[in-house]
């Protein structure tokens, strides 16, 4: 039986933001399901058979840097640094492109395999691009590769990615964010700190998943329903 994915999984998957995955999700534009708890949840298979007819939002931004990122298309990318469009050979098709050419073949078993070619110092280096789902998949990696030969070249260091870590705040500290949260968030905010539950999962929450009831203090308690 294929695995049930979370808002949150796919998000991770298709690299984009989990409200962007669960208002495509409820719209039909990716296949969900919901449970019998009505939160939305993606069977793994329609997930990946929807991938290999769709660029991935973030792959179809060949990029050479994560902290460069454009909003650019593939198409528009072509546009701009394609050289003569694909070229089709009884093996298969090629793009060209300034730094190097990402090319597509068919495996005995007839699927098809991303391959990249560059040069690094006059020498030829050719490698398929393991588990790249399209052409935007394996230009990023081609992209990658080329910069990451460019700095070796000339003694540049790479940048520095951002280094988060999870964090448990204080007693101290969640009473300090609370007293400096926007009203109108206050409640996911709580949600958030009380439950450990992910934005995304927050927003989809629906009042048939949320029981509450009143302390002797006053104070109303809520909490999730099976």
């Amino acid at each position: 039986m294929d695995a049930l994915l979370t808002v949150g999984e796919v998000a991770a998957i298709l690299k984009v933001d989990p409200n962007t995955v669960y208002e495509k999700g409820k719209s039909g534009e990716i296949p969900s399901v919901r449970t019998a708890n009505t939160s939305v949840r993606f069977i793994e298979s329609d997930i990946r058979k929807w991938l290999e007819g769709h660029s991935r939002p973030s792959s179809s931004r060949p990029l050479f840097e994560d902290s460069l990122q454009t909003d650019l298309s593939l198409a528009s990318y072509d546009k701009l640094f394609l050289k003569g469009g694909a070229r089709v050979s009884p093996e298969g098709k090629t793009w060209n492109y300034p730094f190097g050419s990402v090319y597509v073949r068919l495996n005995k078993s007839g699927q098809e395999r991303w391959y990249i070619y560059y040069r690094v110092d006059g020498i030829r280096i050719r490698k398929a691009v393991k588990n790249a789902q399209s052409r935007a998949d394996a230009l990023k990696i081609l992209q990658l590769e080329v910069a990451d030969a460019f700095r070796g070249q000339h003694g540049l260091k790479k940048p520095e990615k951002a280094n988060f870590r999870e964090t448990i705040l204080s007693m101290q500290e969640e009473e300090a964010l609370l007293k400096r949260c926007f009203k109108r968030l206050l409640p996911i905010v709580q949600v958030a700190l009380n439950t450990g539950m992910r934005r995304g999962e927050i927003l989809g929450l629906r009042w048939s998943q949320v029981g509450l009831a009143v302390r002797t203090n006053g104070d109303i308690l809520a909490w999730g329903a099976d």
